[in-house]
């Protein structure tokens, strides 16, 4: 069975239609790649899954479930989780704070909730040591690993990220995408990954979308795009 299947979506803001008859599907544990260029409809799509814009048209549906009517809160409680582009962070509360907070969908005991910060700490070693510190004195490449963080400690079964090496240094970069590959290999998460940095979501992912207008107009393995000039050169820019 499917994961998340997207039927004939549209969705926009107010009556401007950003996406148009979006169809795809996500199996269980598969890694999917979400490329494309600025104005792709890539963050729209991203917060329609979510449930934060509703749809014009079409269905959501999630492990078996209709969602397309329910809200972002209800989805984050049936498993979906998105690290929102521009990381979202409240910047006064601590890492710790961050934390807790999202920990809350999913009301697990304090005993479970502890072990869950103590596994996001192991994936993030320089967040437990920055642990009391305010979101607002962390580095950019900090803050986004907090945010992802954050989606974690509700334990999604469906890991949206948009965006996550934007604003970030090419080190940093690199050191997030070595601990979503971590994830992946410890939890056998599901991830769909919105990039505009192609050639570093083609090494993480197995499967793209390519997006144009509002549309998916290209679908194939990660190795097809990788060995794509055509493709890289027409509608990815940055892919080297």
């Amino acid at each position: 069975m499917a994961l998340l299947e997207l039927s004939n979506v549209r969705a926009g803001y107010g009556p401007v239609s950003v996406l148009r008859d979006i169809d795809l599907t996500i199996e269980a544990g598969e890694v999917v790649g979400i490329l494309g260029a600025n104005g792709a409809g890539k963050s729209t799509l991203m917060r329609a899954i979510v449930g934060l814009i509703p749809l014009q048209q079409g269905k959501v549906v999630f492990a078996g479930r209709e969602l397309t009517r329910a809200s972002a809160a209800e989805r984050v409680g049936r498993g979906i989780a998105l690290v929102p582009e521009g990381r979202m962070l409240f910047p006064p509360l601590t890492v710790l704070d961050h934390l807790l907070l999202g920990s809350n969908p999913s009301r697990p005991s304090r005993a479970d909730r502890d072990e869950r910060v103590e596994s996001i700490f192991a994936l993030f070693p320089v967040l437990h040591e920055r642990r009391d510190a305010a979101a607002a004195v962390l580095s950019g490449g900090q803050q986004q690993m907090l945010a992802i963080a954050r989606a974690l400690m509700s334990r999604p079964r469906l890991l949206l990220l948009d965006e996550p090496s934007m604003g970030v240094a090419p080190m940093v970069r690199r050191e997030i995408y070595a601990a979503l590959g971590r994830l992946i290999g410890a939890y056998g998460l599901t991830i769909v990954v919105v990039e505009q940095d192609a050639s570093l979501a083609l090494r993480l992912v197995e499967r793209v979308l390519l997006m144009q207008g509002g549309r998916i107009v290209r679908r194939g393995s990660a190795k097809e795009f990788r060995s794509s000039e055509t493709l890289q050169d027409v509608y990815l820019g940055s892919a080297q």
